[in-house]
């Protein structure tokens, strides 16, 4: 009876270990943030930054007032802070030095945050330039307007590593 009863418990144990585990696959945020950026200094902007994120969405501007959603985009920022390096799964399309701007210097301009803000100004591998303004994280998404009167915002989501 001791023995039925030591394989039926030891044939449980195995059920419960085999079925009863999945493996969690959603994106879960590394920090538990909100905090606004573009009026910090650069130092701050670069820590919080820091590491991979996944694109979900960006939106056109505050007239068209679209938005198009992506699968399997990712951004890195990396050495500090100092480069952005761009993926479609695991293709990297982007690898580009950022040069930071403020805007009160003269060489940024158009921002319409203030003269306080900096600037992540990058070229793709085409050569075409690219000014953001690392707005904020709010609810764990990293939130970049591109740095123009009515220029689109893009959405990311921290990646755990």
């Amino acid at each position: 009876m001791k023995t039925m009863l030591k394989i039926f418990l030891l044939s449980g144990l195995i059920v419960i270990t085999a079925f009863g585990c999945k493996k969690d696959k959603t994106i879960k945020p590394q920090y538990n943030s909100n905090i606004t950026l573009y009026n910090k200094p650069l130092d701050v902007i670069k820590a919080n930054i820091l590491g991979k994120w996944q694109l979900i969405y960006y939106d056109f501007s505050w007239i068209s007032n679209s938005k198009h959603y992506y699968q399997d985009h990712y951004t890195e920022f990396t050495s500090n802070g100092n480069r952005r390096i761009d993926m479609v799964k695991d293709s990297v399309i982007m690898d580009a030095a950022i040069t930071w701007l403020k805007a009160n210097d003269g060489q940024a301009t158009g921002v319409p945050y203030g003269t306080t803000t900096f600037v992540m100004s990058y070229h793709n591998k085409y050569g075409t330039p690219f000014d953001y303004v690392v707005d904020s994280i709010y609810n764990d998404t990293l939130i970049l307007h591109f740095n123009a009167a009515d220029g689109f915002s893009d959405y990311y989501v921290r990646i755990n590593q």
